[in-house]
This record gives C-alpha cells, structure tokens and sequence, in this order.
C-alpha cells in the first residue's frame, strides 16, 4: 500500500491551528503541569479544582462543585469521596433539604490548598510561558486579537 495522498486547500496554511484548539492545547498544557505537582499527594487536576473552589468559596454543594470545576457529577462526586477519605473535606447534608450535600474544606485541606497553590500557581506559569514561546499558537491568538479570525477560516 502507498502513502495516503493529503490534498490541502489552495492558500492553505499547514501551521495555521484555529484559536478554539489553541486554547485546548493551552488547557491541556496546564493541565499535565498540574498533574505533575499534584502527583505528590495522590490529587488529580479534577480534585485539585473542587479543593481550590471549596477554598475561595466556602462551603459549594456538589452541584456549585461540578460547574465550577467544569466536570461532571459523576466525576465530582469522585474527587469529593478523595477528598473526603484524604480528610481535605467534609460532607454535610442541607438543612432545609436532605438530599442537598454540602462540601466544606477541613483545616487539614486548607493547609494543603495554602501549600500547594505556589506549586500550582507556578505550574500554570510554565503552561503560559510555553504557550507564548509556541509560534504556531502564538499566531492563533495574534490573528483572534487582530479580528482577522475570519479571514483565515
């Protein structure tokens, strides 16, 4: 069998990367930094959301957790039953109804929060910059910010 033959649109730009993929690989950078400095303490990046929004908010319900940490129920109820069993976090059902769960962060889970958000903080830091030193993403957001994402649909 021969080589698949790629046709490309005349004007086509085999470095172009649309801005919306730009943006994932930037996410997806984060998070693989993230993973790394989160791999000490059995956390994934998941767990990592759900304990950062318990600590600059208080106490969430699960549902507060899930939109906040963009995952779904199912994953958020994981990262709380981690959070739980590691002793970062407590469940509590809702006064008015039962079947409300309420997550707060217990002081051991703010301590870990406190210690590692330099970590993490630095982590996204190494995601920006080696996001800015990509050419090729770079010039995804030069042509977005330029309003010249159209032009080069």
């Amino acid at each position: 069998m021969g080589a698949a033959h790629v046709t490309r649109h005349p004007g086509a730009d085999a470095t172009h990367v649309p801005f919306s993929l730009a943006l994932a690989r930037l996410a997806q950078l984060a998070d693989r930094q993230l993973s790394v400095v989160l791999q000490a303490e059995g956390l994934r990046v998941e767990d990592w959301r759900v304990l950062d929004h318990l600590a600059r908010s208080g106490k969430s319900t699960m549902s507060e957790l899930a939109e906040a940490a963009l995952v779904s129920g199912a994953t958020v109820t994981r990262a709380v039953d981690k959070l739980t069993s590691l002793g970062l976090a407590h469940r509590t059902a809702g006064v008015h109804d039962r079947r409300t769960v309420h997550v707060n962060l217990s002081t051991r889970g703010a301590k870990l929060h406190a210690t590692l958000s330099i970590a993490v903080e630095e982590a996204e830091t190494g995601a920006l910059h080696a996001f800015a030193n990509d050419p090729t993403l770079q010039a995804a957001l030069s042509r977005r910010s330029s309003g010249s994402a159209g032009a080069t649909r």
